[in-house]
């Protein structure tokens, strides 16, 4: 137990400082999207993430308050971040009707546990997330979304057209069998 408490209040750590970063972006945002601008001129329109870092190292720099400058802070938010792409990185070999494909071993979706009332978000097995009717639906509505916004980014492009009504011919087939109106058929 002394594992998932420490655990559990990582999470809630995580959780206020992921809070207090969205909370510092949208109280600076015009500022930062300013500064990001002028940072750009300044490189002949180029910006990359060590480009932004070496102009907000400045303490005088308006995007200096964005980063944490304090390293074992820092270091503890990377490794995770190292964590979670080793998580993802892992592949397993999934054997369907029309053939083999390599997917992820372990997907991201939300998990009510014993002790916690509160759903967390934990890593399962993609074979146990496809088995089970809510964490499929989970996986398939995140996918609507993550097609949704790579549609709005991309709209002005009139040679993905194609693409774009497939996501919404695919949306509306998800939104019959998510919402009941169909059985899964897969």
């Amino acid at each position: 137990m002394q594992w998932i408490n420490k655990m559990t209040k990582q999470k809630l750590i995580t959780k206020k400082k992921q809070k207090e970063a969205e909370d510092k972006l949208n109280t600076n945002y015009k500022k930062y999207r300013k500064e990001l601008a002028e940072i750009a001129k300044k490189y002949n329109g180029l910006l990359s993430a060590e480009i932004v870092i070496n102009e907000a190292k400045k303490k005088n720099s308006p995007l200096h308050n964005w980063f944490d400058w304090e390293n074992e802070e820092a270091g503890e938010k990377w490794r995770l971040h190292q964590a979670r792409m080793l998580i993802n990185s892992v592949k397993v070999k999934i054997v369907f009707e029309d053939g083999v494909g390599a997917y992820r071993e372990y997907l991201n979706v939300n998990v009510k546990t014993d002790y916690d009332d509160k759903p967390q978000r934990f890593y399962v097995e993609t074979v146990k997330v496809m088995k089970n009717k809510d964490l499929r639906e989970q996986v398939l509505k995140r996918a609507i979304k993550e097609a949704e916004y790579w549609e709005r980014t991309y709209k002005e492009y009139k040679e993905l057209n194609d693409i774009f009504k497939g996501i919404k011919s695919t949306k509306k087939k998800l939104d019959k069998v998510l919402n009941g109106n169909k059985k899964y058929s897969w």
